[in-house]
């Protein structure tokens, strides 16, 4: 599930970084560049959410006894999971129209007054018990 909102914040994030000249092109799904729309949230939702949510529970109820117990299962399965595909779907490959990796390092400006923010104290120990 966590793709949806995570899709629709890294589409906010390059939207910041990229150029006015973006606005109104396609992307390779045909959709336009700059403009949020209820469809394009409900088809993000339906065709990338749901199955990613679904196919990663099933997959987790698969592998968790080769998992550690406790909390620590959860954060390395999907440290593991992203390792796994992102060894298989490329969005930073030569013909994708939509992304660069100019553009994504151009985004750390906006990623980098979190940082301290997600290093802070108080975090510390929550996956250790």
């Amino acid at each position: 599930m966590a793709v949806w909102p995570g899709g629709r914040l890294i589409m906010r994030v390059l939207a910041f970084t990229s150029p006015d000249s973006a606005q109104g092109r396609l992307t390779e799904a045909q959709a336009n560049v700059g403009f949020p729309t209820l469809e394009g949230s409900l088809v993000l939702f339906v065709v990338a959410g749901l199955p990613a949510g679904y196919l990663v529970a099933i997959l987790f109820v698969v592998l968790h006894r080769w998992l550690p117990a406790g909390r620590l299962a959860g954060p390395l399965f999907g440290i593991l999971v992203l390792i796994w595909l992102g060894a298989l779907l490329d969005p930073l490959r030569a013909d994708n129209i939509d992304f660069n990796g100019t553009r994504l390092a151009r985004s750390r400006p906006v990623r980098g007054p979190l940082d301290p923010a997600l290093r802070h104290s108080r975090g510390r120990g929550w996956l250790v018990e």
